[in-house]
């Protein structure tokens, strides 16, 4: 008896059963000489989110940040699991991922973020917010 677990990341457009056969072919190559059984469980399935790029939300978003930090930013894809997949697939919520910090301090024993990061990211979703509850000229 052998157990894997795969921890496969997806990217907008995949799907669940298109992944799974592609690691059932893999696992079914892999024992081609010697008798084996495969079985494929699909413990939890969180699909991709993605946002246009000339969403509202998403133009709002890099206009706050140019507003607050001075720099012109550009959209890209985030590869870890957050809540705006939950926001955007089940509930159609616009949503956008921005903040404080160094995504590889994230999630570690000594994760921090520095206060005028913190003042800068507060200010950057205020002018976010505050633009999106104005109407368009």
């Amino acid at each position: 008896y052998v157990e894997v677990l795969v921890d496969r990341r997806v990217i907008p457009g995949e799907k669940v059963n298109n992944i799974v056969d592609f690691i059932r072919k893999i696992a079914e190559k892999s024992g081609e000489k010697i008798d084996v059984k495969t079985e494929i469980k699909v413990k939890r399935w969180i699909p991709p989110a993605e946002m246009r790029q000339d969403a509202e939300i998403v133009k709002k978003a890099l206009r706050a940040v140019s507003e607050t930090r001075g720099i012109r930013s550009e959209p890209a894809g985030f590869q870890g699991t957050c809540g705006m997949s939950f926001l955007v697939n089940e509930v159609k919520v616009p949503s956008v991922i921005f903040g404080p910090g160094d995504l590889k301090r994230a999630h570690a024993a000594d994760e921090w973020v520095s206060v005028s990061e913190l003042e800068t990211a507060a200010e950057t979703y205020y002018t976010l917010i505050s633009s999106l509850l104005k109407p368009e000229a």
